[in-house]
């Protein structure tokens, strides 16, 4: 059994699995651009959860109901939420960058703590230096790899 994170030394895996992909599946390149489409999506899923937060606030719904909705529907839309920000995070809803970092804040706005920025900031640098301790924040740090270890 392994008892420590496996450890590469060859580059980042992104750039060459696309490739491979776009050889096996030319017709996947025709998915892979700007969708101005997801700025609605962004604004539906916005309205949707701030909607919810309204309604369920204005007609005195048990604490319980609440609740399952807030973790049945709520989780789903702020899943999607996340997937949004990510889109935006990688300029893939507006060629202007301007533009998807608005959409990205917009998106971000029913979290209680904001998120689109720093995230936008940390996963360009992990895309720059993926397996570099340094600036690879989707690593694990020395002490998490430790403290979880291989569970």
């Amino acid at each position: 059994m392994q008892t420590d994170f496996l450890k590469t030394t060859y580059d980042q895996p992104h750039p060459s699995r696309t490739r491979e992909i776009l050889a096996k599946h030319p017709e996947i390149g025709t998915l892979m651009r700007r969708n101005p489409w997801t700025a609605a999506i962004i604004v539906f899923v916005f309205g949707f959860q701030t909607s919810m937060a309204v309604l369920l606030s204005q007609y005195g719904t048990p604490w319980y109901l609440a609740l399952a909705a807030a973790w049945c529907i709520g989780a789903f839309a702020n899943h999607a939420i996340f997937v949004l920000i990510h889109e935006a995070t990688h300029n893939l809803i507006f060629k202007n960058k301007s533009l998807n970092r608005i959409f990205g804040i917009l998106a971000d706005l029913p979290n209680l703590l904001p998120t689109s920025i720093g995230f936008r900031n940390y996963h360009i640098k992990h895309h720059a230096h993926q397996g570099d301790h340094e600036f690879d924040a989707d690593m694990a740090s020395n002490w998490e790899a430790r403290l979880i270890g291989n569970s």
